[in-house]
């Protein structure tokens, strides 16, 4: 880009739908699609272990293991297997006493 422009070309220049000289999104650029981090790697080759180590049938078992248990009394159990198929519930945020407490006034109405 040569530095000694003419304003009739500097406008030019600002009306070009191409603004690639001037910086901001251009074509090709920015992380390619498909691309993977370090962490999204690593998390692939853990997953591809243990399922060298680990069949669908081992998975069935350990499910059965964790509903006999959740079943059978066992609290912990079924926290973890509602948790699983349900998610967990939604934590209560305190978003406007700052954690103070809230004095609230009740009006009964009168007995007649």
């Amino acid at each position: 880009m040569k530095y000694n422009m003419s304003i009739e070309e500097l406008e030019n220049l600002k009306k070009d739908k191409n603004k690639s000289k001037w910086g901001g999104a251009r074509d090709n650029s920015g992380r390619k699609k498909g691309k993977t981090d370090k962490t999204k790697i690593k998390e692939q080759l853990i997953e591809e272990q243990f399922k060298e180590f680990v069949s669908k049938e081992d998975i069935r078992e350990l499910i059965k293991i964790a509903v006999l248990m959740a079943k059978s009394g066992n609290t912990a159990m079924l926290k973890f297997v509602l948790e699983q198929l349900f998610g967990k519930a939604p934590q209560g945020i305190d978003l406007t006493t700052k954690g103070e407490k809230v004095n609230m006034v009740f009006y009964l109405p009168e007995k007649k």
